[in-house]
């Protein structure tokens, strides 16, 4: 049975108005692409080190006879190579290396050189060995051998730190894909030669020995997950970047069996093995070149909190729990004042950190041991006007103030805050939770508690020496407060919940300066608050629980995970719009661009850029053939344009735009000046370069997208109202349309539709209309799980008849029957043992 979808069409033709009227955020610049490059270990390693190259996708270091890398603690050893090889770099990459490791300053690196290739003369007789980066990031190690040298017999390698041989080499599971040989232009046959135990070498094909012949292994980059800060954005455009990052590879293991991890958790019940990282600060031009990357290490864990950009230095604060982390004489504190760490819990207390980086070189100025945390979550960070910092910790109750050389504390106060901001003259409002018993202000809004637990607003002065509660305010139920921010007046927005779950309520609350009036009042459930120039209030948070309505001109006007209000200064809604992606939006300050992790960079902005966007209706993930959505400004005419058919295939070119997936031009659906629906190819093209490129008026902006590699499948179950888990887009087996009014009967045959279940068979063109009269069964037939169970079946999984190839079709009989206190109504996509993709529901009798 492959009943055809008859309402299909007007699906399609509604997806150019998921944002038709998209409006952009405020100031835009351009994300920077962190670069690939070695440079030289100059102390900071053990001496075997030669090499390191440490990036979002690289963590490897080289020494004279292998490479390490740095999360598997694998290293791949070249047999009998030279310990004392001729060693050179060349090509310089743009900027400069500083390295701060522990407190001995011989481990201090200033202005290192980044390099793209490095080469090995004579590692073995008649052979040499070059480690290059290609412009997209790929590592390979290119071993040259000269006449004279007998590659098979030479060129052996062996895998340390593996327990078992592996089943296959060039899965990339060790480290290294499969390789690759050239001969004067010409290629040659070349496939690895397991060799006893760990080793292997190569069977090669025929090839001319009184030549040189280069081997090729591509060295697997593993993805780091680096989670940056929101980038800081100066007037000129130069953007400044700190990131927490797992240690550089080669470094001796932190405890004896952790393999160079290190332990955290709350005690030997809660341990957890995970790699040890450091603290990084990248600065870029605005046209996004490395000017200088610093980072930041003790023995053990550094994490960032924030990085903050003032008149003449960057400071940089997070926790750390090393006892030799880099804190310079003179400081306020060069004595570690969190708990040991050790096999059993690496942080029970940690030391905060703060440091002073100069602006132009990424030279660390001053930096200090700031103050007992329990984790990083558990303190702020302000910095004044004045360049001096603050620091309130939660685990302890205490308020720091720093001078701005970290050298003397201006005060250290008790203080209980759930969250702080600073105000213009040095003050600290705070909110915090109680049950009574304090004086607030005589024209207090709330004079005493109005439930077991209020909320008091409150106001620390710039000497630390008077503290004053402004008001209660409250409700019956039990209150909490999170998230402050102050404004120019001297008010405060902060996110009040009220309740317990799951009947609270959470909501965006405005008290003027002297906490006499509540000026606003938002039911949003926000992560963040900020602040612009023009007093305008920006708010990110969750869709889930309370929500504003998305206003007529959002980006996307359905839940999908995230959403951003904008308020006037009075509180009033002036833009409301969920957000791409599953995620939450990453903490943003005022006037820099927005930088959601997800299944990329989300950036808006006022030149032609874009994000990739699959949201609630593509899912989290990008797989082969499905429909894609691209956010940005500037992408297409003021009016938006719908493909027409161009001999049975979506066009490539629409209203004067193009998109590039992999320098390869894709289906575009939809154009207009804020977003492009297109259909991503059913491979990835082999061409490197950027992922996605929209081209227009003779502009081009690249995308670099997190992930570059596309998922074979991830079916996403279309809805009627496009939402995820809401009502599916299914016909029952008498073709009409499944709804609670007209359930399918149970045992029956419903036909569900998505988009992103990968290539069929025979195979489909991207953007093609599929025959009425095909027959493309998906090359992975999927499984549905429906009422929690794997009752039913799959009769059929394919392209749709009579659609774009990007949707596809699954008949799934229903099970005679349901297991008692099941939900009949949940039906999600799975291929084997995971489930993927976006669900949906469906009525049934």
């Amino acid at each position: 049975m492959r009943p055809v979808f008859r309402e299909m069409k007007a699906m399609l033709l509604l997806l150019p108005a998921f944002a038709a009227a998209a409006a952009t955020l405020e100031r835009v610049a351009t994300m920077p692409r962190i670069p690939f490059g070695f440079y030289r270990n100059s102390g900071q390693l053990p001496a075997e080190i030669l090499y390191v190259s440490r990036g979002p996708s690289a963590n490897i270091s080289v020494t004279a006879t292998s490479v390490v890398f740095g999360l598997s603690a694998h290293r791949l050893a070249l047999k009998g190579a030279n310990s004392a090889p001729t060693v050179s770099q060349s090509n310089p990459l743009p900027g400069m290396v500083n390295v701060y490791a522990s407190q001995d300053s011989s481990k201090w690196a200033r202005g290192l050189r980044l390099y793209k290739w490095i080469e090995f003369g004579n590692v073995l007789p008649n052979v040499d060995q070059r480690f290059s980066f290609a412009d997209d990031g790929q590592l390979s190690m290119i071993l040259t051998c000269r006449p004279g040298c007998d590659p098979q017999a030479q060129l052996q390698f062996e895998y340390r730190n593996v327990s078992s041989a592996p089943s296959s080499i060039a899965d990339g599971s060790l480290g290294i894909k499969a390789p690759s040989a050239t001969q004067n232009g010409q290629n040659i046959d070349v496939e690895y030669d397991k060799r006893e135990g760990t080793s292997f070498g190569f069977r090669i094909g025929r090839f001319d020995s009184s030549a040189p012949l280069n081997i090729t292994i591509p060295l697997y980059l593993y993805e780091l997950s680096p989670n940056p800060t929101a980038p800081l954005v100066t007037s000129s455009g130069d953007v400044y970047m700190a990131a927490t990052l797992p240690d550089a590879a080669g470094l001796p293991a932190r405890f004896p069996d952790t393999a160079g991890g290190c332990y955290s958790g709350g005690g030997s019940s809660l341990r957890f093995i995970g790699p040890c990282t450091d603290a990084v600060v990248y600065r870029f031009t605005n046209g996004g070149g490395l000017v200088w990357a610093s980072y930041f290490s003790g023995f053990y864990i550094e994490t960032i909190k924030k990085v903050d950009l003032t008149s003449n230095a960057l400071v940089l604060v997070g926790a750390t729990n090393s006892s030799d982390f880099p804190a310079t004489p003179g400081a306020y504190s060069t004595q570690y004042g969190g708990t040991p760490a050790t096999a059993v819990d690496c942080c029970p207390k940690q030391d905060a950190f703060v440091v002073r980086i100069d602006q132009a070189t990424g030279a660390m100025e001053a930096s200090t041991y700031a103050g007992a945390v329990s984790f990083i979550s558990s303190f702020e960070a302000h910095v004044g006007s004045d360049e001096s910092v603050y620091v309130v910790s939660r685990s302890d109750s205490t308020a720091l103030h720093l001078n701005s050389r970290l050298s003397t504390a201006l005060y250290s106060v008790p203080l209980s805050a759930s969250a702080t901001d600073l105000q213009v003259d040095g003050s600290l409002l705070f909110v915090s939770e109680s049950a009574g018993g304090i004086s607030v202000g005589a024209n207090a809004y709330q004079k005493s508690p109005a439930g077991k637990t209020d909320v008091v607003l409150g106001r620390l002065d710039r000497t630390g020496t008077k503290r004053e509660c402004l008001t209660y305010i409250g409700t019956p139920a039990d209150d909490t407060a999170k998230v402050i921010k102050a404004d120019r007046d001297g008010g405060a927005w902060f996110v009040m919940s009220s309740g317990t779950s799951p009947a609270t309520t959470t909501s965006v609350v405005h008290m003027n300066a002297e906490g006499s009036k509540l000026t606003a009042t938002v039911p949003f459930s926000a992560v963040s608050i900020d602040i612009d120039s023009e007093s305008q209030i920006h708010l990110f948070g969750t869709a889930l629980g309370v929500q504003v309505p998305a206003t007529d001109n959002a980006l996307v006007r359905y839940a999908c995970g995230a959403e951003y209000v904008r308020l006037n200064p009075e509180g009033e809604i002036r833009f409301a719009s969920y957000l791409p992606g599953l995620g939450v939006p990453g903490y943003t300050l005022a006037g820099h661009p927005l930088v959601m992790k997800d299944t990329g960079i989300f950036q808006l902005t006022e030149k032609a850029a874009a994000q990739p966007y699959t949201g609630c209706l593509g899912g989290s993930r990008l797989a082969i053939g499905q429909f894609v959505t691209i956010f940005g400004s500037g992408l297409g005419p003021a009016e938006g344009a719908t493909y027409q058919l161009a001999g049975n295939r979506v066009p490539t070119e629409l209203a004067g735009t193009r998109v590039l997936f992999r320098g390869e031009a894709i289906p575009l659906l939809y154009v207009s000046h804020t977003q492009v629906n297109a259909v991503l190819p059913f491979q990835v093209p082999a061409a490197s370069g950027p992922v996605i490129t929209v081209q227009r008026g003779g502009q081009s902006s690249e995308l670099i997208l997190e992930r570059t590699d596309l998922w074979p499948e991830h079916i996403n179950l279309l809805t009627v109202d496009g939402k995820s888990n809401s009502q599916a887009l299914a016909v029952n087996q008498d073709g009409t349309l499944n709804s609670v009014d007209n359930p399918a009967p149970l045992g029956s045959v419903v036909t569900f539709y998505g988009t992103g279940g990968g290539q069929t068979d025979p195979p489909s063109l991207p953007g093609e209309v599929v025959p009425l009269n095909a027959v493309r069964r998906l090359v992975r037939a999927p499984q549905v799980l429906f009422g929690d169970l794997r009752g039913g079946t799959v009769e059929w999984a394919g392209a749709a008849p009579g659609q774009i190839s990007a949707v596809n079709q699954i008949n799934y009989r229903l099970p005679p029957t349901l297991r008692e206190n099941t939900n009949p109504n949940a039906a999600f996509i799975a291929f084997e043992s995971y489930v993927v993709g976006s669900g949906a529901t469906i009525a049934v009798k």
